[in-house]
């Protein structure tokens, strides 16, 4: 196994035992030094790979910007409303490939510091939109707007979707929720 198979086989183990033990006794009630238990390694090893317990369990939004803006930024034809709201409906689907999706999100909405801390990364997501949108020619208002609104949209089908144990897919939600702010683009 390559070093940085190893490392990334490492950060998904302390990922999945991190999630699993917030899952069972709350985000405050699960030290770093239990994680790093749980999965095997050290105090040390969790810390090479996550700055803190909030950083473990927010992981996933790195790949997740990342996702948004090369969706947004592609120079396809389409308006950027289209490409706005592709973008977030393949952060969905992506998201229901990764079976801690969900409990992540309960954790999120349920935990004041982790719910602020969310807040602070989504505004990453509007500045990304906003600056797409700038950089196509809307008003620095409109693009606000668009980014603003887009993200409400995606995080209250976020809430939706982790506040019903029965429902096993964001997409849907995500794109009822964008079809609402935007019908043109899913006529």
């Amino acid at each position: 196994m390559a070093v940085t198979d190893a490392r990334m086989f490492t950060r998904e183990r302390l990922e999945a035992a991190a999630v699993r033990m917030f899952a069972e006794s709350g985000f405050d009630g699960v030290r770093v030094v239990d994680i790093a238990r749980s999965a095997g390694v050290t105090e040390r090893t969790f810390f090479r790979h996550f700055g803190s317990k909030e950083d473990v369990l927010l992981a996933n939004h790195t790949p997740m910007l990342a996702l948004l803006c090369e969706r947004i930024s592609a120079p396809v034809d389409g308006t950027l409303e289209e490409r706005v709201c592709s973008a977030l409906d393949a952060i969905a689907s992506t998201t229901a490939l990764d079976p801690l999706a969900v409990v992540r999100a309960r954790l999120l909405l349920t935990t004041a510091s982790l719910r602020e801390r969310s807040f602070t990364l989504q505004s990453e997501w509007e500045a990304a939109i906003e600056e797409v949108a700038t950089s196509l020619g809307e008003s620095r208002l409109e693009a606000r707007v668009l980014a603003a609104a887009s993200i409400a949209a995606f995080r209250v089908a976020v809430e939706e979707w982790a506040d019903d144990v029965t429902r096993s897919d964001l997409q849907p939600l995500t794109t009822r929720a964008l079809r609402r702010l935007f019908p043109a683009v899913y006529e």
